[in-house]
């Protein structure tokens, strides 16, 4: 059984390419950010490659990075999530609202949400002994 072809490159890399001109940044300066060639990246926005090469999801990933950036989003992906994400983003937008049902999803596993922490906790317990 073979990987699902991926349909919707050319709409992903339209998006990036609109986020890298709206951050203002070059393909040469994406290129050499992420080591690839300017000829390259120019391929890869423009819609032409066959399926989602690591280099697309680089690109890809690098052009969120910069549109996040730009519009004032303060917080910061920690990049383990950063590469994660483009390990298994197949490049297409509904993949990616697929990916962040998924994550989340996650947040049930947060066993702190609403919770004390441990010293608030102690201090409650104690405060009902006495």
């Amino acid at each position: 059984m073979h990987a699902p072809e991926i349909v919707d490159i050319a709409s992903a890399a339209r998006i990036a390419a609109k986020q890298l001109e709206e951050a203002g940044i070059t393909q040469s300066r994406c290129a050499k950010e992420l080591g690839i060639a300017q000829s390259q990246v120019s391929r890869l926005l423009a819609g032409r490659s066959k399926r989602a090469t690591k280099a697309f999801r680089d690109v890809c990933g690098y052009a969120f990075q910069v549109s996040q950036k730009e519009s004032g989003n303060k917080a910061t992906v920690p990049q383990e999530i950063v590469q994660a994400v483009n390990i298994v983003w197949n490049g297409t937008q509904s993949h990616a609202e697929a990916l962040a049902i998924v994550i989340r999803t996650l947040a049930v596993l947060d066993t702190n949400r609403g919770r004390r922490s441990a010293p608030e906790a102690r201090d409650h317990r104690t405060k009902g002994a006495e």
